[in-house]
């Protein structure tokens, strides 16, 4: 059996996006998996976003076993406020480590949970931050000045889409503008990065190799629209020049997986893979709104914003104000000028809510029961949990949208009935699966309507919907022309060691994908187990402030918190 396996991430994948595309022979090389290999679903966790997907996926145990359930920690101590996540905060093996271990060589590139980078047998490039890809963090640290300078880096700055400038009332012009260089630079990325893992394809004697195209996600959070006729803030004049944005961004990554797979070989065990699906947004489910009007949750009688005074640029202001002729005709000293502008800021809803009278309040990843002595100001007492819990898992599968009368919620889970490990008690207390509805839930807390249409400026793409991913594998010990059914997130990490040919930890929850794989090769090689220590040795670490908020801005930028 072959030693070399290949896993290519598409972030968000999604065969709605993906098969139509193969149908048109638009994509040749994924295309090539449905023949040559074998495809289909892969369930993601719930809920289905990056966190905690991903890290389910490198690890091939649920959040309570490796400790992640979303980009921030700590929501019982913090009222959902509290650090975001790093590489460290696993609490069992990533297959990194576990690699490392069996002294297999890997190459990591771009893959979610790797910043910053820890130490390995081979070469890691963090999940680079597509803003500033000349501030890559690697290991060994050397590499990364290498791959910098012979790729020249520090001259490349990929442009993130910030949602919140596309107002509906900018010109067409301007709203142009920002989605050609948001095209531009994404196709420029992605371009880079086969550039990079290719490269590194040469410079390494690799084992295993594992690269994730994140420009897939953020197309759909930020393009959805465009593509979508039927979505509500569809623009059909944008969408006649970029309306193929998503398709262009896939069409590329093809592009880039077919290069891997030439570099590879043909004695290579490729495997695709997405973190989930992906799918449109209309409405926004205001859940802390929900829990107020429900009784569960209390203000306090205080103003909910605070007045904050910001520098804004002269030649901004007289934008904002639709006086953009008399900006162009400015001197550019003038227009530059910074001055102080009075603005409202909303007050976040940790800030306004009255704890001493609240039941419980939603996070953007559930709902927690505000209970006595494991929240800062809990007054649920722990026998009258179950209680509570019940009674707002059944009201909230009973609500339904009053514009369309039918229910807005497909299931809401209890943390027990999809979790089980040590870190249970850290997950949410109840989980939203709004299943193929169009609703983004929320935690904004303003008084308004519980259910709203999202505004221009909001995310029209998202995935907390769409729990279905994507898997392709194919190479010489895999069938070819199979649809395969049932699959888990949990079960790529052990599939690609049984590929490597290599023991199997049995503490992973997944199984191998035995339907994928050749007859004969089962039989003569079928899968071992081996007990192995879980626990991960990387020590514990904490990104700086700055590293935190230039993050923060960016999962606020794409919806996450």
């Amino acid at each position: 059996m072959n030693k070399r396996v290949a896993i290519i991430g598409i972030d968000g994948g999604t065969f709605d996006i993906i098969l139509p595309l193969i149908n048109k022979g638009l994509l040749p090389n994924i295309g090539s998996f449905l023949s040559d290999g074998s495809w289909g679903t892969l369930a993601s966790t719930i809920p289905p976003i990056t966190m905690p997907a991903w890290p389910t996926l490198i690890t091939g145990v649920n959040p309570a076993r490796h400790g992640i359930f979303y980009f921030k920690c700590n929501t019982h101590e913090t009222y959902d406020e509290g650090p975001l996540v790093n590489s460290s905060y696993l609490k069992v093996k990533s297959v990194w480590e576990m690699l490392s271990e069996y002294e297999k060589k890997l190459i990591a590139v771009a893959v979610p949970t790797t910043y910053p980078p820890i130490p390995v047998n081979g070469v890691m490039i963090s999940s680079i931050r597509p803003a500033h890809q000349e501030q890559i963090k690697t290991y060994p640290p050397e590499i990364g000045e290498e791959i910098t300078r012979v790729f020249g880096l520090e001259r490349i700055k990929v442009e993130k889409l910030n949602i919140k400038r596309l107002r509906r009332n900018m010109r067409y012009s301007e709203r142009s503008q920002v989605f050609s260089r948001f095209l531009t630079f994404h196709l420029a990325g992605i371009e880079k990065l086969a550039d990079m893992v290719t490269y590194l394809m040469d410079k390494t004697d690799w084992s295993f190799l594992f690269v994730v195209f994140q420009s897939s996600d953020v197309a759909q959070h930020f393009c959805w629209a465009l593509m979508d006729k039927e979505h509500p803030n569809h623009d059909r004049k944008l969408a006649e020049r970029f309306g193929e944005i998503i398709y262009e961004i896939y069409k590329k990554i093809d592009g880039a997986i077919g290069r891997i797979i030439e570099k590879a070989g043909k004695d290579t065990t490729f495997i695709i893979v997405s973190d989930h699906g992906a799918g449109p947004v209309h409405k926004g489910l205001y859940l802390n709104n929900w829990l107020l009007k429900e009784g569960f949750l209390t203000l306090k009688n205080q103003r909910r914003y605070r007045i904050r005074i910001k520098k804004t640029r002269l030649e901004n202001i007289l934008r904002r104000l639709r006086m953009d002729v008399i900006s162009e005709r400015l001197p550019r000293s003038l227009a530059s000028l910074s001055l102080p502008v009075i603005k409202k800021q909303m007050l976040p809803p940790h800030e306004i809510i009255d704890w001493s009278k609240t039941i419980a309040y939603a996070t953007r990843n559930g709902i927690n029961i505000n209970l006595k002595g494991r929240e800062p100001e809990g007054i649920v007492d722990l026998n009258e949990y179950d209680k509570v819990v019940d009674t707002i898992k059944a009201r909230l599968e009973e609500f339904v949208d009053p514009e369309t009368g039918k229910n807005v919620v497909e299931r809401v889970y209890k943390k027990e009935e999809i979790y089980n490990g040590p870190y249970i008690n850290d997950a949410n207390d109840l989980y939203i699966a709004t299943g193929d509805s169009l609703y983004l839930p929320l935690k904004i807390i303003d008084n308004g309507d519980i259910i709203r249409r999202l505004s221009p400026n909001a995310v029209s793409g998202h995935h907390i919907n769409k729990r279905e991913g994507i898997f392709l594998i194919k190479g010489p010990h895999c069938k070819r022309n199979n649809r395969l059914n049932g699959l888990s997130i949990v079960d790529v990490l052990p599939t690609a060691i049984y590929l490597l040919g290599l023991d199997i930890p049995e503490y992973l929850e997944g199984r191998v994908i035995t339907e994928a794989i050749k007859e004969d090769t089962l039989k003569n090689n079928p899968p071992r187990y081996v007990r192995m220590d879980p626990s991960s040795k990387i020590e514990k670490g904490r990104l700086s402030k700055e590293e935190m908020a230039e993050l923060e801005a960016e999962l606020k930028n794409l919806g996450y918190i």
